[in-house]
């Protein structure tokens, strides 16, 4: 077995269940299945770089399998679902699109869904979404407890080859899938362009609990894995920051899912997507 195909016989990930054994993939080319699993999410007292806000760590379940992006939406996807592309920094459809507001974002998974839906693509009551803050350090993580998805890196010198950051990036968001991927097969999970999340920001709960959606209300959302122009430290798998929704300065990468799409169109009031 090659050791790419040893990386992608990972990516299901967790526990053992229902789930492991998800319908058709119906887009082998950008999504990998994510297995339901066990993580703890945030950061211990004692990690270097660490934000007060990386805790208390919490004991999280996710119930449920999902498939998740391979890659960040690019400018090329997004131009192609919603007919115009907002980003800054173009010249290469490859990039991920950036520039985009939360409700931007939702929208796009909306429309993809529909589109996808209209040429009989999606497995039945299944629908794209953003993911939640638990579902992408899930995934961030691969099964890891260090400060990276790769290891600790205490100097930041294998960062590199993983995540596009202040560093090296040359002041722009780079192509899409160029470093190297995690565990699971899932790439830029470290820099590159800051990723919307579902939940509004709040305090974690600490102790256990399941498929966590973040707070009912609130007045950002979350944004996850750092960006091109921030440091290395800005990029762990533990830190996280908040942008008002209508901030443009951030892309994502949708989730497929069970369950109804978001349905949000014109409020930034939520509803359940799922």
């Amino acid at each position: 077995m090659s050791q790419n195909e040893k990386r992608l016989s990972h990516a299901v990930g967790g526990n053992s269940g229902h789930d492991n054994d998800p319908p058709a993939n119906p887009d082998p080319q950008r999504l990998i299945w994510i297995k339901p699993g066990k993580f703890t999410m945030g950061s211990p007292s004692t990690e270097q770089d660490r934000d007060s806000n990386e805790g208390p760590q919490t004991h999280v379940t996710i119930s449920k399998g999902f498939w998740m992006s391979k890659y960040e939406v690019t400018q090329q996807e997004y131009q192609a679902v919603m007919g115009t592309n907002p980003s800054k920094n173009t010249g290469d459809e490859r990039r991920p699109v950036e520039n985009v507001a939360w409700t931007d974002a939702s929208n796009y998974c909306d429309e993809l869904t529909a589109h996808e839906r209209a040429a009989g693509r999606l497995p039945e009551r299944h629908a794209y979404r953003l993911p939640t803050e638990a579902e992408w350090e899930y995934c961030c993580r691969a099964g890891t407890t260090t400060r990276f998805g790769y290891g600790d890196d205490s100097s930041f010198t294998q960062l590199g080859e993983y995540a596009c950051y202040d560093s090296n990036s040359s002041n722009a968001a780079a192509p899409v899938g160029g470093k190297e991927p995690n565990a699971w097969g899932l790439y830029d999970m470290h820099g590159n362009v800051w990723e919307w999340c579902w939940d509004w920001y709040g305090t974690y709960p600490g102790g256990n609990v399941l498929d966590p959606r973040g707070p009912t209300t609130g007045s950002h959302r979350v944004i996850r894995g750092g960006s091109w122009y921030v440091f290395g430290c800005d990029c762990r798998s533990a830190y996280w920051d908040r942008f008002s929704p209508d901030y443009t300065l951030a892309g994502f990468r949708p989730v497929l899912a069970s369950g109804k799409a978001s349905a949000f169109r014109k409020s930034i009031t939520p509803k359940v997507p799922f």
